[in-house]
C-alpha cells in the first residue's frame, strides 16, 4: 500500500489530504500522514520522508536520463555533471563525486544514476554542447575526447571502481 501511495505521488494524482482537502501535489508531510493512515504502517515518520525524498529523487533523475537518452538530444546535449548538494549533510563520497562527467550510457553501465543513496539529494545535470567544447570534453560536431574526460574525472572514478558509490544498500 505504501508503494502503491508513492506511485500515486510521484505520478502527481490529485489526492485528498487526510484533513479532507483536495490536493493538487502530496507534499512529505502529507504523504506521511496518508500512509500511517491508509497503510496503518508502523514505519515511522522519519523512514517514510527517506523514502519519499528518495524515490522523488530518482523519479526525477531517471526522466532527466531517459530524456537524455534519445539520439536527437545527445547531438546537443552529449554529456552529464554529477553534482553534488555541499552542505554539512553530504556524504564525503558523493562531495568527491561533484564534477565527474559521463555520457547517460557510462552511466546506465556504471550503475551510478542519482540518487546514489536514502536522502541523497546529488543530481545530473545535462551539459550542453558548447559547454563541453569550452571544456575540451569534445570537438564541435559533437565526438567526445574519452581522455580529456578521463583526465578531468581522475580520483573520481576511483570511487565508481572501488564500489564506493552508489552507497552500499
Amino acid at each position: 500500500q505504501t508503494k502503491d501511495l508513492l506511485a500515486k505521488t510521484i505520478r502527481g494524482d490529485i489526492t485528498m489530504s487526510v484533513a479532507g482537502k483536495r490536493l493538487e501535489r502530496l507534499g512529505v508531510g502529507d504523504f506521511v500522514e496518508q500512509a500511517i493512515l491508509e497503510t496503518g504502517t508502523d514505519l515511522t515518520a522519519a523512514r517514510l520522508e527517506t523514502i519519499y525524498r528518495t524515490n522523488l529523487n530518482r523519479a526525477q533523475t531517471q526522466g532527466r536520463l531517459d530524456i537524455c537518452r534519445d539520439k536527437t538530444v545527445q547531438a546537443f546535449v552529449p554529456l552529464m555533471s554529477f553534482s553534488a548538494t555541499k552542505d554539512k549533510r553530504t556524504r564525503e563520497t558523493h562531495r568527491q563525486m561533484d564534477g565527474y562527467v559521463a555520457t547517460v550510457e557510462q552511466i546506465d553501465r556504471m550503475g551510478i544514476p542519482a540518487p546514489l543513496g536514502f536522502n541523497c539529494r546529488c543530481a545530473w545535470v545535462p551539459m550542453s554542447i558548447a559547454k563541453a567544447v569550452s571544456r575540451g570534453f569534445c570537438d564541435e560536431d559533437g565526438n567526445l575526447d574519452p581522455d580529456a574526460i578521463a583526465k578531468h574525472n581522475g580520483k573520481r572514478q576511483e570511487l565508481i571502481d572501488k564500489r564506493l558509490v552508489p552507497d552500499a544498500g
